[in-house]
């Protein structure tokens, strides 16, 4: 992140994900315009994250394309630990931001967090 983001909009930044969504302006200063005019919401990240992760293997690629198909299908859904490794994988490596992946994984695995 950005060392020039004022200890305050940080603290701006922390709110609205503890909210569970990020406004547009927030996004822009903390994500460098990733999903511009949007909030930003669990969802959004886990699909940007899946279709824009690099892997060079075939079964990785088809793991994320099962995963996306699973999302996309809506409603609660149970994901196994491997779903939940391949999803926070691709998360990581989309958006380098330590408050994107630190919420992700508050929210898709919280024993990560303990």
């Amino acid at each position: 992140m950005d060392s020039s983001i004022h200890a305050a909009a940080l603290q701006r930044i922390v709110a609205l994900f503890d909210a569970g969504t990020l406004e547009a302006e927030a996004a822009m200063k903390a994500l460098s315009g990733t999903m511009k005019g949007k909030p930003l919401m669990l969802l959004n990240v886990a699909f940007m994250a899946l279709q824009n992760a690099e892997t060079k293997q075939a079964g990785q690629e088809l793991a994320r394309f099962r995963l996306g198909i699973k999302l996309a299908a809506g409603g609660e859904i149970e994901l196994t630990s491997e779903e939940k490794t391949v999803l926070l994988e691709s998360i990581k490596q989309t958006y380098p931001s330590p408050l994107v992946f630190g919420r992700a994984c508050e929210l898709i695995d919280p024993a990560m967090l303990k």
